[in-house]
């Protein structure tokens, strides 16, 4: 059923060295210095946890949607009657962009960010 990407890292410094615009358009959208994060490893001063924790990239907020959608109706899975295989994929019913909107909005900034370039960035994404 899963039909979303997202690519995890182990932490800010992996996210740069593959996928550095992305690093880069965070930092922006955070109000960071890109150099101090990027070498967290040597600062003596505070570098949030988000930094040194598990970091998702979604390539859109549609992937972002469907992923909650699909822990949803995982988690909510309900005894159905009848013959399953007419039953319709709910995402084809669901707008996913306002779904994935909405999601950020209740989230809120300190969990989830979409980026200028269309990813949705998940800090700290398994703590």
């Amino acid at each position: 059923m899963k039909d979303y990407k997202c690519r995890t890292f182990e932490n800010f410094t992996d996210l740069a060295d593959e996928d550095r615009i992305t690093a880069l358009l965070l930092c922006e959208v955070l109000n960071l210095n890109f150099e101090y994060l990027y070498n967290f490893d040597k600062q003596t001063g505070y570098v949030g946890k988000w930094a040194t924790s598990e970091i998702c990239v979604y390539p859109s907020i549609q992937d972002f949607a469907r992923e909650y959608l699909y822990q949803g109706i995982e988690y909510k899975l309900v005894t159905m009657r009848g013959l399953y295989q007419d039953i319709p994929g709910i995402v084809d019913y669901v707008n996913l962009s306002s779904f994935g909107h909405r999601l950020l909005e209740e989230f809120g900034a300190s969990y989830a960010r979409l980026l200028p370039n269309g990813k949705v960035v998940v800090m700290d994404c398994n703590g």
